[in-house]
């Protein structure tokens, strides 16, 4: 399938099934962003905004623009607070609760494509019974990205400092334009760098969930070779859509509301709403590689399911 109809399915699949993923997005994350914005009221966050502070939205602008890197002002319960977020949260969120929720998801999509219907209390149940296996799977996939970021950021620190470095030593304006010109490279290779490890290794929940592996990112990196150029362009204008999406919604939501927790809360919503929708995707372009290698005709299945009851199925 290419990118216009992954997200032609995509949106089919998430308005039929949209109050399930819906709950499972409140269930499983929503609870985990809520302690964190609670957290964030450690940092002085108001629960809701000071209106008299807000001018137009020009003025909000040229105070994101202009205003001055503030002095650290947190006193013990903040830096508790950074810490249990930095070290506790976000390890439960990408370790734990976002392989469930993309699990579950997976869950839901296949029984669309077998036709076949699955309660709510199936989806969040099922990724359960592999519980460990996904999160030893989640914990290992985080720990060889998290190499591959700590290289790239060496990587590009020392291209940094050198360019610099090469450029002042000459003192020649064209000099720097090369050193420019070599910094900006070796981001760029450093983040294609990063994203080919971090696709070519992303699908490893579904061979654990659908083909009993003990390991998937083996699995993950043969369904995605000959395939990477292709995944890599549909992904990166779908990361370009979510990010336009929710930092859209983050920019609205900080003019008129502020750092307040209200807008943290409504933020929150929005990822809970849109979240959902890169679960499906992630589903259907494993799906898809599944059966570009085994010849089954998903598009075929797909149109199949579109025959029967839409209430009923994906």
């Amino acid at each position: 399938m290419g990118f216009g109809e992954i997200l032609d399915r995509t949106f089919q699949i998430y308005r039929r099934n949209f109050s399930k993923v819906f709950l499972l997005m409140l269930v499983l994350i929503a609870p985990v962003y809520l302690l964190q914005n609670l957290l964030t009221t450690m940092f002085g966050a108001p629960m809701v905004p000071d209106y008299q502070q807000i001018g137009s939205f020009e003025d909000y602008l040229t105070t994101m623009e202009a205003a001055p890197v503030a002095e650290p002002t947190m006193g013990i319960g903040g830096i508790i607070a950074s810490l249990l977020v930095a070290f506790v949260v976000v390890p439960i969120l990408y370790v734990v609760l976002y392989p469930l929720a993309a699990s579950s998801t997976l869950y839901m999509v296949e029984s669309g494509l077998k036709n076949q219907d699955i309660s709510f209390g199936q989806m969040l149940k099922k990724p359960f019974r592999k519980f460990w296996l996904i999160v030893a799977n989640s914990l290992l996939f985080a720990v060889i990205i998290f190499g591959i970021s700590i290289g790239v950021i060496i990587v590009i620190a020392m291209t940094t400092l050198f360019g610099v470095g090469f450029s002042v030593g000459f003192e020649n304006v064209v000099v720097g334009i090369l050193a420019g010109i070599m910094i900006i490279g070796m981001v760029l290779l450093s983040i294609f760098i990063y994203g080919f490890f971090s696709l070519r290794c992303g699908f490893f929940l579904p061979p654990i969930l659908f083909e009993n592996k003990g390991v998937g990112i083996d699995r993950s990196w043969k369904l995605t070779k000959k395939n990477f150029w292709r995944l890599f362009g549909i992904l990166l204008l779908i990361f370009i859509i979510y990010i336009v999406l929710t930092e859209g919604a983050t920019l609205i939501f900080g003019f008129f509301l502020g750092a307040s927790v209200l807008g943290q809360v409504l933020q929150t919503i929005v990822i809970m709403l849109t979240m959902p929708i890169l679960f499906i995707i992630y589903a259907l372009i494993y799906f898809d590689l599944v059966t570009r290698k085994e010849g089954v005709d998903l598009e075929h299945m797909l149109d199949d399911t579109d025959e029967g009851n839409p209430g009923d199925h994906v």
